[in-house]
């Protein structure tokens, strides 16, 4: 956990740490789409759990702490308040989405920075999602009410 705040879970938490990265990456599109799949997911997690009052914690979370697009801040409002964990803007922001991005990122950054540290973390990620461990990471770490 990044955060002090025990009721923000680890992808609010890996929001708030790319957002920082915003200098650093520099792709501004692929910073972009990552961002709003974090932002996204964030909440989708919550109602792919049935978490309808952690989904609107996460959201106002979200709100209060990063600079949330407002088309993105209203569709997910909407989506929470209808409990429609199926709709389209949720499923073209897939977590699976999410985590293809980051690795297409990661191979990248690696391609022109080689590190032994980030290879080992890559290398750890695809080993993670690999073995479905981000699903049952993701069940315990539900953000608490506001």
């Amino acid at each position: 956990m990044f955060e002090e705040d025990e009721c923000v879970m680890p992808l609010m938490s890996a929001a708030k740490i790319w957002l920082q990265l915003e200098d650093t990456v520099e792709d501004e599109s692929v910073f972009k789409n990552i961002k709003i799949l974090l932002l996204v997911q964030s909440v989708a997690v919550c109602l792919e759990k049935g978490q309808r009052s952690s989904a609107s914690s996460a959201l106002k979370w979200l709100e209060s702490n990063h600079d949330l697009p407002q088309n993105v801040g209203l569709k997910l409002t909407t989506i929470v308040k209808q409990r429609d964990t199926y709709h389209p803007f949720l499923m073209s922001f897939s977590f699976s989405r999410l985590l293809e991005t980051i690795h297409s990122f990661l191979d990248a950054y690696l391609e022109k920075n080689p590190s032994d540290f980030l290879l080992k973390v890559k290398d750890l990620t695809h080993f993670v999602v690999d073995h479905s461990l981000c699903q049952n990471y993701t069940t315990s770490l539900l953000p608490c009410s506001v």
